[in-house]
């Protein structure tokens, strides 16, 4: 009876020795995933951050596009007008004087 007993404990030694250790790895494997996750989550941070600048670069951008494009349509408006102006005060330079 006393052998019974002896390998009973023995065995319920064992099993809690092999749970702890496993418990262990366990504890363990999860710890290096939390820090992989938080690695990750800092890294999509910092690409958020990145794609928010680059947003705010290319919505400035994009507008000084649009004030160089209207600043050079301004300028050819100008410059057809002044075209004009002066193929009119030539056209009018080369009439003879009015007579009266």
């Amino acid at each position: 009876m006393a052998i019974w007993m002896l390998v009973s404990l023995l065995m319920v030694v064992g099993v809690k020795y092999f749970t702890a250790t496993k418990m262990r790895d366990l504890e363990l494997r999860l710890n290096r995933v939390k820090e992989g996750l938080q690695t990750k989550k800092e890294e999509y941070q910092g690409v958020l951050a990145r794609q928010k600048e680059v947003q705010t670069e290319e919505g400035l951008s994009s507008e000084r596009i649009r004030f160089m494009k209207e600043l050079i349509n301004d300028i050819g408006i100008r410059l057809q007008s002044n075209d004009q102006m002066e193929t009119e005060l030539v056209i009018d330079s080369g009439s003879p004087p009015p007579v009266m």
